[in-house]
C-alpha cells in the first residue's frame, strides 16, 4: 500500500487540529505503519498538473469540496494506476468521475460514499 506526502500531511493536520491529538500521539501510531505496511510516496510535476485539471473541473465549494489533498490522491490514483479508499463522498465522485475504482469506506454513520 501507498499514501502521498500531501494525503500524509492532512491526516497529521485532521488528527491534531480536529481530533486534538498531540502529534507525539499521532507520530506514535503512524510511524509504525510505514516501517512495514506503508510506501510514501511524493508528488512529481505531472502530478501537480492533474490537480489543478481535477479541481478546476470538479471543486465546488458547497456541492463538490475537494481540498487540493483530495485532488492530489486522485492524481496518484489516475497516473500510478492505483485504486483508492475513502468515506468522502466528494472525493469519491470525483475520482469514479475519472475512471478511479474506488473502495467505499463507511464513515462515523456506517454510510458509504
Amino acid at each position: 500500500m501507498r499514501v502521498s506526502v500531501v494525503n500524509l500531511a492532512e491526516a497529521i493536520d485532521t488528527a491534531q487540529r480536529v481530533h486534538s491529538l498531540a502529534v507525539d500521539e499521532v507520530r506514535g501510531v503512524l510511524d509504525p505503519i510505514f516501517i512495514e505496511d506503508l510506501l510514501l510516496v511524493q508528488p512529481q510535476r505531472d502530478h501537480a498538473w492533474a490537480v489543478a485539471d481535477i479541481r478546476s473541473r470538479y471543486y465546488h465549494r458547497n456541492k463538490c469540496p475537494l481540498s487540493l489533498a483530495d485532488c492530489f490522491l486522485i492524481a496518484h490514483a489516475l497516473i500510478d494506476e492505483r485504486a483508492i479508499a475513502t468515506s468522502d463522498p466528494p472525493l469519491a465522485e470525483a475520482a469514479r468521475g475519472e475512471g478511479t475504482v474506488v473502495t467505499p469506506l463507511p464513515d462515523r454513520s456506517g454510510r458509504e460514499p
